[in-house]
C-alpha cells in the first residue's frame, strides 16, 4: 500500500510538473550597450501584462539572460543597470512552451539620472534613511540643478547671438568674443562643481563599477584644465563689463 501511494504522488507530481510547463515559456536574450558589448550585472525584470507577475534575474558576464517558468501571454522586459538609461520592450506574447528572445540595449545616462538613482538605492553605513530622504541632498540637488540649467541657457543663449550674427554676414565683434569665452568657462566651473556632488553622495559606486558619472568626474576634470577655459577668460569678461 505504501508502495502503491508513493507511486501514486510521484505521478501526481510529474502530471503537476508537466501541466505547470504547458502554460509557461522561457524568456532569454542579452543587454549590451551602445557598442554592442555585454553589459554584466545588468537587472532584467519581465511583468506579465494580463497577472502582474513579475520574474527578475540579472545579467552573465557577457550580458546573457535565461528566465524559465514565465507564465504564457504578453510580457514586459525591462533592463536597467547604474550608470544607463532604462531600456524597457513590449510586443512579446510568450506562447506555451516558447522560448522567446528578447535582446535590449541600454544607453549612457546622465549624471542626473545616475545620482537620482544612487540616491534612491543607497543607504550610508549608520545612517537611518536613504540618500534621498536627506534634506542635505534634495537642497544641494535643488541648487545645482538650477545652476546646471542656468549655465546651458547662458551657453545657448551666447552662441545663439553668434550664430545669428554671422548668419547675418557680419563678423563677430572683441566683445562678442568675450562672451562667448565666459559662457563656455563659467558652463566649465558649474559642471566642475555638479559633478563633485553628485561623486560625493554616490560613495565608492562610481569607482567600483563602470559609470556615466565616473567618466564624467575624470572627463570634466580634464577639460577644466584646458586654456579655453582658463580663469583668464572671466578677467577678461568682467574688464569688459567695466569697460561698457
Amino acid at each position: 500500500m505504501k508502495k502503491l501511494f508513493f507511486i501514486g504522488t510521484l505521478t501526481l507530481l510529474a502530471i503537476a510538473q508537466s501541466a505547470w510547463g504547458q502554460v509557461t515559456g522561457v524568456l532569454s536574450g542579452r543587454v549590451v550597450d551602445a557598442t554592442d558589448a555585454g553589459i554584466p550585472g545588468a537587472t532584467v525584470t519581465v511583468k506579465t501584462l494580463e497577472t502582474g507577475a513579475l520574474r527578475s534575474t540579472t545579467t552573465s558576464e557577457n550580458g546573457t539572460y535565461r528566465l524559465l517558468a514565465v507564465p504564457v501571454g504578453p510580457q514586459e522586459v525591462r533592463a536597467e543597470r547604474t550608470g544607463f538609461k532604462a531600456a524597457i520592450r513590449l510586443g512579446i506574447n510568450l506562447a506555451v512552451g516558447q522560448e522567446a528572445i528578447a535582446h535590449l540595449r541600454l544607453d549612457v545616462g546622465t549624471v542626473s539620472d545616475e545620482v537620482t538613482v544612487i540616491a534612491r538605492t543607497k543607504q550610508r553605513m549608520g545612517a537611518a534613511s536613504r540618500i534621498a530622504d536627506r534634506e542635505r541632498f534634495q537642497f544641494e540637488l535643488g541648487r545645482f540643478d538650477a545652476a546646471l540649467r542656468s549655465a546651458r541657457s547662458f551657453v545657448y543663449e551666447s552662441f545663439g547671438e553668434a550664430q545669428s550674427e554671422l548668419d547675418r554676414g557680419d563678423d563677430l565683434a572683441a566683445a562678442r568674443l568675450v562672451r562667448l569665452r565666459q559662457a563656455t568657462t563659467y558652463a566649465t566651473h558649474v559642471a566642475v562643481d555638479v559633478t563633485r556632488f553628485a561623486y560625493s553622495f554616490a560613495g565608492t559606486d562610481p569607482i567600483r563599477t563602470p559609470s556615466a558619472l565616473g567618466r564624467c568626474f575624470r572627463d570634466i576634470h580634464a577639460a577644466s584644465q584646458h586654456l579655453v577655459v582658463d580663469d583668464l577668460t572671466l578677467v577678461l569678461a568682467g574688464q569688459s563689463l567695466v569697460e561698457g
